[in-house]
């Protein structure tokens, strides 16, 4: 399951109510400027850098439009990371937390955050504070999700992000070495499957040879 809350509702609610176990082994995901991180912690992924609202979110006058320049940036910047989380929930069964201060709470980068993964992951997303009342009047069923359809929506959105986020770099040189580089990293069978596509791969080819050919390809 994934939730949303501020961290007034971290403390009062979800603390005191959920089980140790069950804290201890949530992802938690922190989108705050005011949350500061003390120590290194495996199931605590700081995302202010990634996910919280950029400077030209904030210089919009109205709501309305503020929700679409952040929508707009998720989309363009996020799609991998959020996509990910979605498939830890799924494939993995963790619970994931969002989690931002009370005052920026009012900012609704949260509620934005979990319309965008409801709307393009088809995953549902719970705001805790109503998801805990719902518990004490024993109505708390939670949606039931299509997992198959959604893995299928995820690869969809991954693949369209990918291919994006490489066009944008193919314009720059800094951004070919970005692609080189990742390249570099993947593994035979997967460097392989990518010059297979693009007719680069012959037999026999060594991992050297194939970061060669597509470095090459890509001058």
């Amino acid at each position: 399951m994934i939730f949303i809350m501020n961290s007034k509702v971290f403390q009062d609610l979800y603390l005191v109510h959920e089980r140790d176990k069950d804290i201890l082994n949530t992802q938690y995901v922190v989108v705050s400027s005011r949350i500061r991180k003390k120590e290194a912690t495996k199931n605590i992924l700081w995302a202010y850098n990634a996910l919280y609202p950029p400077s030209e979110v904030f210089m919009k006058s109205t709501d309305e439009d503020a929700k679409e320049a952040y929508m707009s940036f998720l989309e363009k910047n996020n799609v991998g990371l959020l996509s990910s989380l979605v498939l830890l929930a799924i494939d993995k069964k963790f619970t994931i937390v969002f989690i931002c201060t009370k005052n920026e709470w009012k900012l609704k980068h949260l509620q934005y955050i979990a319309e965008f993964i409801e709307t393009k992951f088809g995953y549902p997303v719970y705001d805790y504070k109503y998801y805990y009342k719902k518990i004490i009047k024993g109505n708390n069923e939670p949606i039931e999700v299509d997992e198959q359809r959604c893995r299928k929506r995820i690869k969809s959105r991954q693949l369209t992000f990918k291919r994006r986020k490489m066009a944008e770099n193919m314009k720059t040189e800094k951004g070919r070495g970005i692609i080189v580089s990742d390249f570099k990293n993947l593994s035979k069978k997967e460097k392989r499957k990518i010059l297979i596509e693009r007719n680069l791969y012959y037999n026999g080819m060594s991992g050297s040879e194939m970061n060669e050919v597509f470095e090459l390809f890509l001058r």
